[in-house]
């Protein structure tokens, strides 16, 4: 098992001091996106205000194994048209 810590920037930064123990890196990519989630819906209108929320993973060392980010985008100017993807 391995200790990680899921550190949190959704305009008030939030540094785990504890961390978690899971089994491996995949446990750690799916709990952060499940942290997000929860970020996502107690704080939408966060998120509508054009704040971005993300989460951080970290090992022992403080080392940034890699982060989940939601942002809410304007599109570019003069708009983007959506197309269909190739079949």
């Amino acid at each position: 098992m391995t200790r990680y810590f899921f550190h949190s920037e959704d305009g008030h930064p939030f540094r785990d001091r504890e961390g978690v123990e899971l089994a491996d890196l995949a446990a750690a990519e799916r709990e952060a996106v499940l942290a997000l989630g929860e970020m996502i819906r107690d704080h939408a209108d966060e998120l509508i205000g054009r704040r971005p929320f993300r989460i951080i993973v970290t090992d022992r060392q403080q080392v940034v194994l890699f982060s989940v980010v939601a942002k809410l985008e304007d599109p570019p100017r003069g708009g983007e048209v959506l197309t269909e993807p190739p079949a």
